[in-house]
């Protein structure tokens, strides 16, 4: 866009080299009759050269947060602003609403490097409340809404709250498809926030996340309002699935480290119907993880991640996998776990659905229970019910009460999830039978699928795709609409080629999900039989698909990663690979003896890592008052003077670099500083003046 806007604002020039010579053929051909006419064309396109696209970047006086806010206030759409070298504390949060722009730093230094007293080479910001936030949207002249962060050294020590509602360090939302943050330092000294949290389509790349002190989360990724419907993910949840496309948040060439070794410490945390994509990573003592739809109110869990090509290396805390999922599907392929400990992780990869947990967990998951049918009879004395069961299906007993959500007052407190109090003396139920009462049936979930006794297929457990869109907010499960089960398509995840310590390594269920994930239906781990002649059950792997397959019972799969198909991987310095820039697409048996191509990786180097930065063009929003006010000091000069051509000459000049001026930095005449403005057109005035005084 830079490049653009030069060459215009040199064709401009040229142009007003051509009124020149216009207006002097017009000087001694025809009396000056053309010369208005020329000199209103010049004018007429300097004002409206601002509606050209620009970018612009605007310095800030220092790395304070007063001369940042000062640069951020006179950006618009598509521009930059660039932070110094230097080491400033924030002591409040940067919000930028409703615009996207490229935040630069001079470059990210280690937190020993920031720590020295007026730093010339980094830019080093350090806060103990959260930092920055952007809410980007996809319009004006930011294409798609490109909003980037780079360059910058993040640090705090301050910063409170693990969900992902709360505040954390860096922010990013909105409506922009083009985001990128990368060649960050972010580290934290605290405990339970997040680095960053995103909630737009882009990639984060070639950023350092160090955390200190159980630091919990890196990243937090969700799309929470999926293509603009909808909240807590349900769009999300209700729309096909993206992978192998741009439409995901991609962490790609990051590194995640801790010098903590007694807690778990998330790479990346997944809420809201997140579609992301991690590979290519190297993480130390941290680990994948992702939320489902059981942990968080109304908000829904992760819609789909991939996580392919990534190295970790374990020597923290117990922990029964590095890569983890609640919910959701995926595809988890080619990572690699090395740990000094070997006692401390029993596989790469594994998943649950807490929803469908044991009985004995506590009915909390409000608004949609538990996964399951369960017997409940209840029995009422007044306004307090009591139950038969101990503790079942959201109907829990709490000393001499239960737990019924909805209900308002002392006697009945609202962590409950299956029944709706609709009097001081009335409780209605889902029910599948009657009974004898309205008291005495069988309890479902409201939005499960219930084909059998474990309520299967859950509402977004692991393996579960795309279904019904769902609207609407408490109190209670009732407020939800439709109800019912979801019609959710079955999406199984794909795990296959997963080492720790060299050794393959399958990803398995925990009890918490064992009961509703079957293999070979809602995952599919790498089977060495699939190959050959045929395969029946689970991915295969290898450069020749087998010559004959058979689906499984439920119609999807069995799977096959071919190695050396596709062209996706550009890359040839991986680490951690033996072989880099190595491709490979999967295919699935979609009916007997037939393959169909079912998912290639997208491509890499993400397309944002790969183009060069929109702006190179810079300017101090002073420096353009400046020249505007030096053109109002010369244009009385010149009109004092007599040769003609001179004075034509001159005025000409001007011309072309208030057009140069306009057009490059087009902002500042249109939503710059008043005095900028006011200049403009003090300059315009004198102009005219002097055009009309040769008459």
């Amino acid at each position: 866009m830079a490049r653009v806007a030069l060459i215009v604002s040199l064709l401009t020039a040229l142009l007003a080299l051509f009124g020149f010579f216009q207006w002097a053929w017009a000087e001694w051909k025809a009396h000056r009759v053309r010369k208005k006419i020329t000199l209103l064309g010049i004018v007429a396109f300097t004002l409206l050269a601002p509606s050209i696209g620009h970018t612009t970047v605007y310095t800030a006086a220092s790395c304070s947060q007063t001369d940042v806010v000062a640069a951020e206030t006179l950006s618009t759409d598509g521009d930059t602003i660039n932070i110094p070298a230097g080491t400033c504390t924030w002591a409040a949060l940067l919000s930028i609403s409703n615009k996207s722009v490229t935040i630069q730093g001079v470059g990210a230094g280690t937190e020993a490097q920031c720590a020295v007293g007026g730093q010339t080479i980094y830019t080093c910001i350090n806060s103990t409340t959260a930092i920055l936030t952007i809410v980007t949207h996809a319009t004006g002249n930011s294409p798609a809404g490109y909003t980037a962060l780079n360059g910058i050294t993040f640090s705090s020590s301050g910063v409170s709250g693990c969900s992902v509602g709360s505040t954390h360090m860096v922010n990013i939302s909105g409506t922009s498809t083009n985001v990128r943050v990368h060649h960050n330092n972010f580290y934290y000294a605290g405990n339970c926030s997040a680095f960053l949290s995103v909630d737009v389509i882009g990639v984060a790349d070639h950023n350092l996340f160090f955390g200190h002190n159980n630091f919990q989360h890196a990243i937090i990724a969700r799309h929470s309002s999926w293509l603009g419907v909808g909240l807590y993910g349900d769009n999300s949840w209700a729309t096909p699935s993206t992978y192998g496309q741009i439409g995901n948040f991609f962490f790609e060439d990051n590194t995640f480290t801790t010098d903590d070794f007694s807690s778990v410490n998330a790479a990346s945390d997944h809420f809201y119907g997140s579609r992301a994509v991690m590979r290519f990573n190297t993480l130390v003592n941290t680990q994948f993880g992702n939320h489902g739809t059981e942990s968080g109110g109304r908000l829904r869990g992760y819609r789909h991640v991939e996580v392919y090509r990534n190295h970790v290396t374990w020597n923290a805390v117990s922990s029964t996998a590095v890569i983890y999922g609640r919910g959701g599907s995926g595809k988890f392929f080619d990572n690699t776990v090395t740990t000094t400990a070997p006692g401390s992780l029993t596989r790469a990869i594994d998943f649950n659905t807490l929803r469908a947990g044991p009985s004995n967990a506590n009915p909390q998951y409000y608004p949609f229970g538990f996964c399951r049918q369960t017997a409940v009879t209840l029995t009422r004395s007044g306004s307090v019910a009591t139950a038969t069961t101990a503790t079942e299906h959201g109907v829990h007993t709490s000393g001499s009460y239960i737990d019924i959500f909805g209900a308002s007052d002392s006697n009945f407190n609202v962590s409950g999830v299956v029944g709706t109090r609709v009097s001081s003396t009335q409780f209605t139920y889902p029910v599948l039978d009657t009974g004898a009462t309205a008291d005495s049936g069988t309890t479902q979930g409201a939005f499960d699928a219930n084909s059998d006794s474990v309520g299967y297929r859950c509402l977004d457990q692991f393996g579960a795709g795309p279904g019904l869109l769902i609207s609407g907010d408490g109190p209670g499960s009732s407020a939800i609409t439709p109800r019912g089960s979801l019609s959710q398509s079955l999406e199984p995840g794909i795990i296959f080629n997963n080492t720790l310590n060299t050794v393959l390594n399958a990803g398995e269920p925990t009890s918490f999900g064992g009961n509703v994930i079957v293999d070979n239906r809602d995952y599919f781990n790498q089977n060495a039989g699939c190959a050959g002649a045929g395969c029946a059950a689970g991915v295969g792997r290898g450069t020749v698909l087998p010559t004959g397959c058979t689906p499984v019972a439920s119609g999807i799969g069995p799977y096959y990663w071919k190695t050396d198909d596709g062209s996706w991987n550009t890359s040839t310095t991986e680490a951690y690979s033996a072989t880099p820039g190595q491709d490979g697409v999967l295919y699935r048996c979609v009916s007997s003896d037939i393959w169909a191509l079912e998912y290639t990786p997208y491509i890499y180097p993400h397309p944002l890592v790969t183009s060069s930065d929109l702006v190179t063009e810079s300017v101090s929003p002073i420096a353009v008052g400046r020249v505007l006010r030096w053109m109002e000091i010369l244009l009385p000069i010149l009109g004092l003077l007599s040769h003609a051509r001179v004075r034509h000459a001159l005025l000409t000049g001007c011309i072309a670099t208030m057009s140069y001026t306009s057009i490059v930095y087009g902002t500042v005449m249109v939503a710059g500083s008043t005095i900028t403005k006011q200049s403009t057109v003090r300059v315009l005035t004198v102009f005219n003046e002097l055009t009309e005084r040769r008459k």
